[in-house]
This record gives C-alpha cells, structure tokens and sequence, in this order.
C-alpha cells in the first residue's frame, strides 16, 4: 500500500501539540511549572497586598485569599499559554529551516514486513515489528516507533475506505 502526502506547517504544528501532549515528561514539565508559578505567583500577590496596606491587619486578612485566586486562576490559564508556547516555537522552527524536510511532499509504503517513508530529502525504511503505539487524531495519525522516532500522516489524505485499510496495515483497529 502506498499513500502519497504533504506536510503543511500546520500539519507539523498540529503534530507538535499532539506529541507533547502525549509526552510523559511534557504532562509533568508542565505540571511542575503550572504548581511552582501558581504557588510563586500567589505568594508575590499576597505579599503586595500587604506592602500596599502597609500591614493593616483587616487587609492583610485579603492577602492569603488573593494569593489563593492569583494561584488559582494562573493554574487554570497556563495549559493554554503552554500550547501557545509550543505553537509558536514549532512555527518558529519552520520558518528558520524553511528548506529543511518538515515541510515537504512525502509518501509511505507499507509491505509485509517495512514502512518506507520517502521525501524529498531522505527516506527512512523501519520494520513493521518496530511499531510501538498508534495514535489517531481527527487531523492526523501519528505512529510512535521503538528509538523514539514518530512518523505522522495527516488524515485528510486518507479519506473513506484508505484510512482504515491504511490502520488495518499497520495492525491497528
């Protein structure tokens, strides 16, 4: 079976977010952050509540709860200025490696026992044994490797019948 695509810039911003939402140690770098700050950022609030107030007791009494809404409120915020964080940083890698293979015309053969990616730069053959987790998305298939290498294809390439004719090759459901 061969499948003949292109990966957009958005195709590879898309596949960024959906790796480090995947990711292990990108759920729990982002957690960290997301707890340190929230903790940071209310004991900063609290703390110029009580320099503005000059220590009046009755103000100081806010303090703790506008630290407590300043802690909450950046716990829920940041997952969202994360993804930005991560959008903009994949946009930024396209743009500065523009003739780079991020962005190119690709297709995948897939046989009894390999998966050949072919672009315009390289091609990468890996044996079929070697697949360690496929994952579906609405706007792509992303397909993780045992090496920690991840080949992605968007959906909108498979349309019908090849979409799950293309799983049921890779030995997917």
């Amino acid at each position: 079976m061969k499948i003949d695509y292109e990966i957009t810039k958005q195709d590879f911003i898309s596949y960024n977010l959906h790796y480090v939402e995947n990711l292990k140690s990108g759920k729990k770098k982002m957690n960290i952050i997301r707890i340190f700050t929230a903790l940071c950022f209310g004991y900063v609030a609290s703390l110029l509540w009580i320099v503005l107030f000059e220590y009046d007791f009755y103000f100081s009494c806010y303090s703790g709860f506008i630290g407590i809404v300043v802690g909450l409120i950046w716990f829920f915020v940041y997952p969202k200025i994360y993804k930005w964080q991560i959008n903009n940083s994949a946009k930024n890698m396209v743009d500065e490696y523009q003739n780079s293979d991020f962005i190119s015309k690709r297709s995948v053969t897939i046989d009894e026992e390999n998966i050949t990616i072919k672009s315009e730069i390289s091609t990468q053959i890996i044996k079929k044994r070697f697949i360690k987790e496929v994952k579906k998305y609405p706007d792509m298939i992303l397909i993780y490797f045992e090496g920690m290498t991840v080949a992605f294809i968007p959906t909108r390439f498979l349309q019908g019948d090849l979409k799950y004719r293309f799983l049921k090759e890779l030995g997917c459901k």
